[in-house]
C-alpha cells in the first residue's frame, strides 16, 4: 500500500483535491429535503418583499408583434397579388417605343449649335485681362502658349 502511494502520489494529491472542491461547494447549497422546510432563498422569493432585478419590459407584448406579423403577411400578400397584375411585357414595349421616338441627330445637332455659341475669343480675352492683373512671375510667351494649347483642346474639329 505504501508503495502504490509513493508511485501515485500526484493522481491522489489530484482526486484528493478534487473531492475537496466538490465538498466546499455543495456546503453552500440549500438542500430542501425536509418537506416542511423550504430554503432560505426561496422563504425570501415567496414572502413577496423582494423585487425582480430586471425592469419590467414596457415593449410589445407576443399578441401585439403577432397581430403586427400577420398584418405584414397581408400586406406582403397584397403587393404580391398586384405585382402579378403588372404587365412587364407592355411596360418593355412603351419603353422601347419612346427610346425609339428620342432623335439623336437631332441632340447631336443642337449641342453642335450651342457650342458654336460659346465665344470662346471673348472667354480667353476676359481670362488674359485677368491675368494680366495677377503678378504671378510668369513669361507672357508661356501664357500665351498655353492659352493657345487650351483653345485648341476646346475646339473640336467639326464643331465650328
Amino acid at each position: 500500500m505504501k508503495q502504490f502511494i509513493l508511485k501515485n502520489k500526484k493522481a491522489l494529491t489530484g482526486t484528493l483535491a478534487m473531492i475537496l472542491v466538490a465538498a466546499v461547494t455543495m456546503s453552500f447549497q440549500d438542500f430542501p429535503f425536509d418537506s416542511g422546510k423550504l430554503s432560505a432563498r426561496e422563504e425570501y422569493y415567496r414572502s413577496g418583499n423582494c423585487t425582480d432585478t430586471m425592469p419590467e419590459k414596457n415593449g410589445m407584448k407576443m399578441k401585439d408583434f403577432e397581430k403586427l406579423q400577420s398584418d405584414l403577411d397581408k400586406t406582403l400578400s397584397t403587393v404580391g397579388d398586384e405585382l402579378k397584375k403588372m404587365d412587364f411585357s407592355k411596360m418593355q414595349k412603351d419603353l422601347e417605343t419612346s427610346l425609339k421616338e428620342v432623335d439623336m441627330e437631332k441632340i447631336r445637332t443642337d449641342v453642335a449649335k450651342a457650342l458654336k455659341n460659346i465665344d470662346m475669343d471673348r472667354i480667353m480675352a476676359d481670362a488674359r485681362s485677368s491675368l494680366q492683373n495677377l503678378d504671378l512671375g510668369y513669361k507672357q510667351a508661356e501664357i500665351e502658349k498655353a492659352f493657345a494649347e487650351a483653345k485648341k483642346k476646346l475646339r473640336k474639329p467639326g464643331l465650328n
